[in-house]
């Protein structure tokens, strides 16, 4: 009856093991495609950034040729735009399924724990059946007794570890999930700027900065800023190798803000790890007025980013 309850207890320490990873991959299979988030599809998205650069070429004063000619060339980038905004969104979802999985997991762990005490139940009961069948036979019998001791106190420690590993799994899970809101959230905060302010927007700096090893010099961006309202800064970067700084300075000269993208470490072999992305997303209300700048620094970088800065006109007084 030992070699039974024992190889019922493998059996179902196996199936707990396995059935987390399948649920796992079954979890983060998630669209690699999406089409919409927050109730905004990409289309609708990149039309309004469309529209938002337009409105700033027109501002300047440039010719209607001018303007059609500098869109055409914003439109052929539309690719590198929606991958942006797809990225950003599958991101969220997967943070989002991981979440789930963590605590699919953590349920199973509890439930294996809880196997284990009723085994460790049916040993005792089967340690005292035993016991009176064998009065006559006193030696045999206390060896037996202090082996199932022995194998139940075994079976109550791992049932605790399984427990505590539970536990953990449970707040790990529940740290996922807050991650997985929190990101949910900045996108549909991102998404319902964009439609509030979009027809406010003023752009004032659209860049996109490409950096060599071979030519690590700084480079120095000013705006202007003439009229109040608050300055929106995005700045997003893709590097392979090295690290880029990039401060902004107000029209006195002083640092208000600083930004650093660190690319990711080397592997074991030796060969770069992926490249390494990050964005600094910041919103100064009430700037001063004058003329500030953006520096950026390289230190043996090999990578780009964009950067853009946009006034928000029309309604200051409501943020």
């Amino acid at each position: 009856m030992r070699v039974k309850i024992f190889f019922t207890l493998a059996n179902l320490l196996i199936w707990c093991h396995t059935l987390p990873g399948q649920t796992l991959q079954d979890t983060l299979q998630t669209n690699d495609n999406p089409e919409s988030y927050g109730g905004i599809s990409v289309e609708e998205t990149w039309q309004m950034q469309k529209s938002a650069y337009q409105k700033q070429l027109r501002s300047k004063g440039l010719s209607e040729q001018e303007v059609k000619s500098r869109m055409e060339v914003y439109e052929s980038d539309k690719d590198y735009h929606v991958q942006r905004i797809i990225a950003q969104w599958k991101f969220a979802e997967q943070q989002k399924a991981l979440a789930e999985s963590q605590r699919l997991h953590a349920i199973q762990q509890r439930k294996l724990a809880e196997m284990y005490r009723k085994e460790a139940e049916k040993h005792r009961e089967l340690d005292s059946l035993e016991k009176r069948k064998a009065r006559e036979a006193k030696r045999q019998s206390d060896i037996n007794r202090k082996r199932d001791v022995e194998i139940a106190e075994a079976y109550q420690q791992r049932a605790q570890k399984e427990r505590e590993l539970a536990e953990v799994q449970r707040q790990k899970a529940l740290r996922e999930r807050e991650l997985a809101e929190t990101a949910r959230r900045k996108a549909m905060k991102q998404s319902m700027m964009v439609r509030e302010f979009g027809k406010s927007r003023q752009e004032i700096i659209s860049r996109n900065i490409k950096f060599m090893a071979e030519n690590p010099g700084s480079r120095q961006i000013g705006m202007e800023v003439r009229e109040g309202g608050a300055l929106q800064l995005n700045i997003n970067g893709y590097l392979k190798s090295g690290t880029v700084n990039v401060q902004i300075l107000d029209p006195d000269g002083k640092t208000t803000h600083s930004y650093m993208l660190v690319s990711g470490d080397e592997d074991q072999s030796g060969d770069p790890s992926a490249w390494t992305s990050g964005s600094f997303n910041h919103t100064i209300n009430q700037p001063e007025l004058g003329d500030w700048k953006l520096i950026i620094s390289p230190e043996n970088a090999e990578g780009n980013i964009d950067i853009s800065v946009a006034q928000y006109l029309d309604h200051i007084e409501k943020r």
